[in-house]
């Protein structure tokens, strides 16, 4: 039985976290995100104006930090009251016991684990997740980009670009073959651009990935025991990504991209 997707609000003031979750929940059947707020007084404007089932909340804003947001919730109430997840840095108790005396309905501390904050998302609003019981609905693109961004890369970056590219290509591909010499030709050849700038991007994006050091590329790392103190090499980290994708999802991915 289909269900109406649930309406989130994003609030922070750090574009690319905005990003990397509007284009996470993008992929996920089951929720929309209804507005994107840098501030807290936009916050308690669109939370008037938008009517969201839950509201992922920064502390640290201009404006108006997060828990004054909350205040200002609890001084005037909004038409509907959202679930309010409250994603910080800060991990005080103080802070966190404020803001969920103000009505918060839980404290997630930066950095989290994407998947983890989509649980949380559900069973806040109680709603079930309608979209796992279909995983054929969701194609080989989706799932490799859901993967790629969930270990931090932001959407707006060459790098992200290659490297979807890249893993979709091994994992299309059943016979092992140099990465270099063929994908990053082919990659350079569909995008009009030099093997030497679509390694360099893709180099830049795993440092990137390899300093946020976040759950997911941890667990990546296991498959091939590679230590997580120690930095891939774009080979390795495009091979393990492929073959994480490969084993997690191999009954959708015969449905083909």
């Amino acid at each position: 039985m289909e269900t109406d997707k649930i309406r989130v609000l994003v609030v922070d003031d750090n574009d690319e976290i905005c990003d990397i979750l509007n284009n996470f929940f993008d992929l996920t059947p089951d929720i929309e995100v209804c507005g994107i707020a840098n501030n807290g007084a936009d916050a308690i404007e669109d939370i008037n104006r938008l009517c969201p089932d839950v509201v992922l909340l920064d502390i640290i804003m201009p404006k108006l930090d997060g828990v004054s947001v909350l205040q200002r919730l609890c001084e005037c109430p909004p038409p509907k009251k959202p679930c309010i997840l409250v994603l910080s840095a800060i991990g005080q108790e103080r802070v966190t016991m404020t803001a969920m005396s103000l009505g918060a309905s839980y404290y997630m501390i930066k950095p989290y684990n994407l998947e983890d904050l989509l649980q949380r998302i559900y069973l806040m609003t109680g709603k079930t997740r309608e979209s796992k019981a279909a995983p054929e609905e969701q194609p080989t693109s989706g799932i490799i980009k859901k993967n790629v961004i969930e270990l931090g890369v932001p959407t707006n970056i060459l790098g992200y670009k290659y490297i979807t590219e890249a893993v979709k290509m091994i994992v299309q591909e059943e016979r092992a073959f140099p990465i270099t010499k063929q994908i990053y030709k082919t990659i350079a050849k569909s995008n009009n651009t030099s093997v030497e700038c679509v390694e360099s991007s893709i180099r830049k994006t795993i440092d990137r990935v390899y300093k946020l050091n976040n759950e997911s590329f941890r667990d990546l790392m296991r498959l091939t025991a590679t230590p997580t103190d120690k930095k891939p090499s774009n080979s390795r980290f495009l091979s393990n990504l492929a073959e994480k994708i490969k084993m997690e999802n191999s009954e959708k991915l015969k449905i083909g991209i």
